[in-house]
């Protein structure tokens, strides 16, 4: 199973994602765009495992989100990893936050604790919005995202599948913040 924990977005700031989206589309060129459902910050990928790990996954998940209150973010910028001028990933950031990267700290110790690696790489929050998958070119100015501020109040387990309609999601479990 093919797993990840993410930060759930709601629904509304999906939709202004949406319409982000929309008004870009026919300026850039060589991506292929998330839809609007898949859309969230991952917070730790675990890959692939086994059946038997989801019960320990569910314990650390339930001790790092318990009394944890809801993460205010604004969402703020456009951006590329690693860079917007040679892109594989395409995203939509957020303007700084202590709280979001703690937490974030906090899962990667726990799930470390059951055997999963720590990430090595600096936690940039962020949502995918595309990937590049041939030659990236931008034909047009793009327009600045206008900032939103919004609660994260969900954390889930993500199960990421394949079925003829390409890669799917399901949430295996959800913690609320308070």
């Amino acid at each position: 199973m093919r797993i990840f924990i993410a930060a759930l977005l709601p629904q509304e700031i999906k939709k202004h994602i949406a319409l982000y989206l929309d008004s870009i589309k026919d300026r850039v060129s060589g991506v292929k765009w998330e839809s609007s459902e898949k859309l969230h910050i991952t917070l730790k990928f675990l890959g692939d495992i086994k059946d038997s790990k989801l019960s320990k996954i569910d314990d650390k998940l339930t001790s790092s989100t318990l009394g944890k209150s809801k993460i205010k973010l604004r969402l703020s910028n456009f951006g590329g990893f690693p860079s917007l001028y040679r892109p594989k990933i395409l995203y939509v950031g957020f303007s700084e936050s202590p709280a979001i990267v703690d937490l974030q700290h906090t899962i990667d110790s726990g799930l470390q604790e059951i055997g999963f690696e720590r990430d090595k790489r600096k936690f940039i929050p962020h949502v995918t919005i595309g990937r590049v998958k041939s030659k990236f070119k931008i034909t047009a100015p793009l327009p600045i995202i206008e900032e939103k501020i919004f609660s994260i109040e969900t954390i889930a387990v993500v199960r990421s599948f394949m079925d003829n309609r390409g890669s799917e999601y399901e949430n295996l479990s959800v913690y609320q913040l308070k």
